[in-house]
């Protein structure tokens, strides 16, 4: 009797943290789904075309194209408050960092030579940080590269761009 009493009460215990986890889950869904939409409305109210996005748990980051005059920015979008940075679209490349609520970010598009992007180079004082772009053994490629970083994007002194087989392509610096 005691045994059927114990069986009965796990079986009601797992029943009913299996229900919990689901509808918790519903409800993070949910709220991802109204977040999303917030940003679409944000991002068509103020012109911008979507690049690349990124969706975290409580918020958006992107690099968008401004429809109106093709500038190139980052937004990190929250439903209380959107931190922008944005700047002049260039022929071969544009670099763009943004300092933002959550974390920091730097942004690339590389308007020429897209496809051989293999990766990228930042020099920051004396430490150098490579971002794989494109692997050489892709069929196809990105024509942009939004991350967030650890380190203070104002401090970046150089960008070197490599090809798949590791030969420079350009260096910019600042």
């Amino acid at each position: 009797m005691k045994r059927l009493l114990f069986l009965t009460f796990l079986l009601t215990l797992i029943l009913g943290i299996t229900t919990a986890l689901f509808a918790s889950s519903d409800i993070a869904k949910k709220e991802q789904l109204v977040l999303l939409e917030n940003y679409e409305q944000y991002v068509k109210e103020n012109q911008m075309e979507s690049i690349e996005i990124h969706q975290q748990r409580d918020y958006i980051f992107s690099l968008y194209q401004k429809t109106e005059n093709n500038n190139i920015g980052i937004v990190e979008y929250f439903p209380e408050k959107q931190t922008i940075v944005e700047v002049e679209n260039n022929p071969e490349l544009v670099f763009i960092s943004m300092k933002g609520k959550a974390h920091n970010y730097i942004g690339l598009k590389f308007n020429q030579y897209a496809e051989d992007i293999g990766s990228v180079k930042i020099k920051i004082q004396n430490n150098d940080i490579t971002f794989d772009v494109n692997r050489i053994n892709e069929d196809g490629f990105t024509d942009t590269y939004l991350t967030i970083v650890e380190f203070d994007p104002d401090k970046i002194e150089e960008i070197t761009l490599f090809d798949k087989n590791n030969q420079k392509l350009n260096t910019i610096s600042r």
